[in-house]
């Protein structure tokens, strides 16, 4: 089902970490991708750790697989097809935690992890950066038809050594 008030995922979500400051490339940062459902629960994804230029790239064919994937695994919480969901999406840097939480939850669910959403391996978890930085959240609208690549930088500001 698709029309003007549903979620048009890009063939490719690439997000861009940048340090406020410096304007360096953030690597190590693990975040978390939100697709609001329209029926039951929303999805909680956690894509790969930036790269050393700072990149993190979701392709929508990984976003499709992981959501029948978590229908199918917990088929009494989740309903919502990646065209039922909203036409917009959050993307958040991970606390420390939801970074502890996420390494319990892959402790657990090891076996099928990949396939519900969450790239990330225990040892990536515990090497993140995230600490290093702010937390920061942002809402992107994505309700553009047929978008190949949608480029999203973001900066992140350095926590002060006060916290």
């Amino acid at each position: 089902m698709s029309g003007p008030d549903r979620l048009r995922f890009p063939r490719r979500l690439v997000i861009r970490l940048l340090e406020d400051a410096t304007g360096e490339p953030a690597a190590n940062i693990a975040m978390t991708l939100t697709l609001h459902a329209r029926r039951k629960n929303d999805y909680h994804f956690a894509p790969s750790l930036s790269d050393s230029t700072g990149t993190i790239n979701i392709d929508r064919d990984w976003v499709t697989s992981s959501i029948e994937e978590t229908r199918n695994f917990f088929l009494m919480d989740y309903a919502s097809t990646l065209e039922d969901c909203l036409p917009f999406v959050h993307l958040k840097v991970m606390s420390g935690e939801e970074i502890k939480r996420a390494i319990d939850a892959a402790q657990v669910y090891k076996a099928a992890k990949e396939r519900l959403g969450v790239m990330l391996t225990v040892a990536d978890l515990q090497n993140a950066s995230n600490r290093a930085y702010e937390l920061q959240e942002i809402r992107l609208s994505l309700e553009e038809p047929d978008v190949k690549i949608f480029e999203v930088p973001i900066t992140l500001r350095l926590r002060s050594t006060a916290d």
